[in-house]
């Protein structure tokens, strides 16, 4: 029996008897299907596959294991995919990060895992964080950030960002909101700010108690500017929170931290009720500024 396929119609036929091909290809013996096209100088360096089980095409580094990487346009362990199971694609692009994907030139996707950096020159530095378009930079855990360009040297420097904090709370401490819900600290989990940066937020915070329980629910909305010198030390400008509902009187408040050098920005806190399990989310949305 003979199989044919049209291509240009998307018809297939059979007849006869016998083996089956398809294109030529018969399984079991004879050719195989052309699977990829090359147009290799006879000079270029070949691509590096040295992480176990690594894949890498054109002039590309894999050292990563599992890790895939392609076109990046070199070969040395500077660039390419370095991390477990990271991909890298395009011109000096480098994933770091297990996990981590780095697509386009320049982009960067270092130090933790499953952090993304799509577009031109962009970073993502943290696990979980985003980074999309051209120069943008998310360093703390699950930010999403996004740009078309910057607007001085410095990578993230006119940027738009996105966090989603979030915390339970069991009793009537007050608590600051974290982006992966742990406690805070140096972690980058909070909404960091650097020196010379500001910040113009808004948002939406809302609390709700666990069904077990009741249906008890709050929200407020939040807008606010803040501000950082040289030396890093914050200013809440403004800020104004406004009651959607609060009917079970929980609180909510904005305030600066200053830990330690690097260790700088705002907190959005919560107080709940003894012995009431309530679950926190916000959804804050920045526009960035750094101008040294």
């Amino acid at each position: 029996m003979t199989i044919n396929i049209n291509h240009a119609t998307n018809d297939i036929s059979a007849s006869g008897s016998g083996s089956v091909t398809i294109d030529g290809a018969t399984p079991g013996g004879g050719g195989s299907p052309d699977l990829f096209a090359e147009s290799y100088d006879g000079t270029s360096t070949k691509p590096v596959a040295t992480g176990t089980n690594s894949v890498a095409i054109g002039r590309a580094s894999a050292t990563g294991s599992n890790s895939f990487s392609a076109v990046t346009w070199d070969t040395t362990s500077t660039y390419g995919s370095q991390g477990f199971g990271a991909v890298s694609m395009g011109y000096q692009a480098k994933s770091q990060g297990n996990y981590g994907l780095a697509l386009g030139s320049f982009c960067i996707q270092s130090g933790s895992s499953n952090a993304v950096s799509i577009g031109r020159g962009s970073e993502a530095t943290e696990k979980y964080s985003f980074a999309l378009g051209a120069y943008a930079k998310s360093d703390i855990i699950g930010k999403l950030a996004y740009t078309g360009n910057k607007i001085t040297s410095t990578t993230g420097s006119s940027q738009q960002g996105t966090f989603v904090l979030m915390k339970q709370t069991t009793d009537a401490t007050q608590t600051a909101l974290t982006t992966d819900s742990s406690g805070t600290g140096t972690a980058r989990n909070r909404m960091f700010i650097g020196a010379n940066t500001a910040y113009a937020f808004t948002g939406m915070v809302v609390g709700r108690e666990t069904g077990s329980t009741g249906d008890l629910a709050a929200a407020w909305q939040v807008q606010g500017l803040v501000k950082t010198a040289s030396n890093e030390s914050p200013t809440l400008v403004t800020e104004t929170i406004n009651v959607v509902d609060n009917t079970p009187s929980w609180g909510f408040d904005i305030a600066t931290f200053y830990a330690s050098t690097g260790v700088v920005g705002i907190d959005f806190l919560v107080t709940g009720q003894a012995s009431k399990n309530i679950s926190w989310v916000a959804t804050i949305t920045t526009t960035e500024v750094i101008n040294p």
